[in-house]
């Protein structure tokens, strides 16, 4: 850093908020409503939902996703498709869809 420069500050990978894991946790609920999907097709519906706000690594997603099984607002499914490769497809619990009309519910386990 040059003398004068302002530090970088960091900020969190998946979404710029006042409280990043929650805004990435409410747009992967946000982005199960349509039903199951795939990583990819989470991500992709998760760009559509931020307006492209989204950015980051798929590492952190992961970890979103598992933290949000653990708590139960989602489920995940091994499916193998016709062409023998196995997905993980994600889903909304009924304690996720809970989630999204009682935003306010924000504790976590």
């Amino acid at each position: 850093m040059r003398h004068g420069e302002k530090p970088t500050i960091l900020k969190d990978p998946l979404m710029v908020g006042t409280k990043p894991s929650l805004d990435a946790e409410n747009l992967v609920l946000k982005a199960l409503l349509p039903g199951p999907v795939h990583f990819h097709g989470l991500l992709n519906r998760m760009r559509e939902t931020s307006q492209d706000v989204l950015h980051g690594d798929s590492g952190v997603l992961f970890l979103t996703l598992h933290r949000l099984e653990r708590r139960g607002l989602l489920a995940s499914e091994l499916r193998t498709g016709e062409d023998g490769c196995h997905t993980t497809y994600y889903a909304l619990t009924g304690d996720g869809r809970g989630r999204l009309v009682c935003p306010g519910n924000t504790q976590s386990t």
